[in-house]
């Protein structure tokens, strides 16, 4: 299970996808069968988590095309980094050139809402984690997140990228 390091928030959560725990071992829906936002109220104090598998083809191709990571929550939500992990599952060729990897809101021309993960953790030979935490940045109102890299292509690389997104949806 995760809890926040935050002292301020008084419930800690696991989730699988479509529910949450509470304190007290009930669950809560929180996503519908067909994976939109139920009409549950998200409060601040719920984190969220996202595993997403990034293929050699998306990071290869997310200088010209970011990778939605995040859907958009809705009319008047918005979508809070806490954090992202990343891992690189090394197998095969290496990655070539690229540049820095951030989590931004909606594509390329968006606010970064992470730090960054230095391009080396991409072209590395051996498996590589990295972690950075959001960023102080006004919120997007019904805006993807993505991930992408600002400067250049990587090119001839084979391996799978695993980022573990934690977030939190806010009504605004």
């Amino acid at each position: 299970m995760y809890k926040p390091n935050y002292k301020s928030y008084s419930r800690w959560y696991t989730l699988n996808g479509a529910d949450f725990l509470n304190e007290d071992n009930t669950r809560t829906e929180i996503l519908s069968s067909t994976g939109k936002l139920s009409n549950t109220v998200l409060n601040n104090d719920v984190f969220l988590e996202k595993t997403v598998v990034l293929t050699a083809t998306n990071i290869k191709a997310m200088y010209t095309t970011a990778v939605d990571v995040i859907a958009a929550p809705g009319a008047g939500k918005a979508i809070i980094i806490d954090e992202c992990r990343y891992f690189l599952d090394s197998s095969g060729t290496d990655y070539a050139n690229g540049g820095v990897v951030t989590l931004a809101y909606t594509d390329k021309a968006g606010d970064a809402c992470t730090g960054e993960i230095a391009a080396i953790s991409v072209t590395a030979s051996a498996d590589t984690y990295d972690m950075v935490k959001g960023v102080a940045v006004a919120p997007v109102e019904n805006a993807v997140v993505c991930v992408l890299n600002a400067t250049a292509a990587f090119i001839t690389g084979t391996s799978p990228v695993t980022l573990q997104i934690k977030y939190r949806i806010v009504t605004l």
